[in-house]
């Protein structure tokens, strides 16, 4: 197996390089990605997912049904809330492949699912556990729209917990609509809202690949960033910057 892992690991790191055609790489990954060995599983989809960035706009409706062969059914019966009693292998695979499948997969049963999650959570915030809120508000994202971009951003501003304000703040980055996108970025700066609660989660979700629509549809921006930062903490904001420095575009 350690072989196998080693060739799939191989394959990745020439496909992410440009040396391994897209259409090998799929192939290889599609040989493996019902393995019995969940480690073989992951290496094959590691594979799959690390084509994504080079996909043309016109590959995307192809690319999505290869998730929804390979890990779709899967996805839909583990779903998106944690379930009790479940195995290790079920809450590993579900918080590493079915945000995945529901995004690249396009997968409308989950990104449902997570809609009506997340509308109940916002009525009675006790209805989802913290284990599973991160995942069901970023997926809800998905396909969100202004009202819903905006209770989130009240219950951010209304919630006393910093867990449950990070677990918010990460899914502003997944909203689609260019007027959302600027949106999310404009929270890092407004005055209500603690820009290293905001920036570190949207940058996590930001530096996936598909992200790069997030960054795209940002204007630069010209307010003294370290500014932002309470004086006793502005020496770490050359941190927080350097893991959303190379795709962002900073005017001094």
């Amino acid at each position: 197996m350690c072989e196998l892992l080693a060739n799939l690991n191989d394959a990745q790191a020439l496909t992410e390089s440009g040396d391994l055609p897209v259409a090998a790489a799929l192939s290889l990954a599609l040989q493996f990605a019902a393995h019995p060995r969940r480690e073989v599983v992951a290496a094959a989809l590691d594979l799959i997912a690390s084509v994504e960035p080079v996909l043309a706009p016109e590959q995307r409706h192809a690319y999505a049904a290869i998730w929804q062969r390979v890990y779709g059914p899967q996805a839909r019966r583990l779903g998106l809330p944690e379930v009790t009693g479940e195995t290790e292998d079920d809450r590993l695979n579900r918080g590493r492949w079915v945000a995945r499948v529901a995004d690249w997969g396009q997968e409308p049963t989950l990104r449902a699912q997570a809609r009506e999650l997340t509308q109940a959570w916002l009525r009675d915030r006790s209805s989802l556990d913290a284990a599973s809120r991160g995942l069901v508000l970023r997926v809800a994202a998905l396909r969100g729209d202004r009202a819903l971009f905006d209770a989130l951003v009240r219950a951010a501003l209304g919630s006393p917990e910093r867990r449950e304000r990070a677990d918010i703040y990460a899914a502003p980055g997944n909203f689609r609509e260019p007027e959302l996108s600027q949106r999310a970025r404009a929270l890092w700066l407004a005055p209500a809202h603690d820009i290293r609660e905001v920036m570190a989660p949207q940058c996590a979700v930001a530096m996936v690949p598909r992200r790069r629509a997030f960054w795209a549809s940002s204007r630069p921006i010209s307010r003294p960033w370290p500014s932002a930062f309470p004086k006793t903490r502005r020496g770490s904001f050359p941190v927080c910057l350097v893991a959303c420095a190379a795709p962002m575009r900073l005017v001094r």
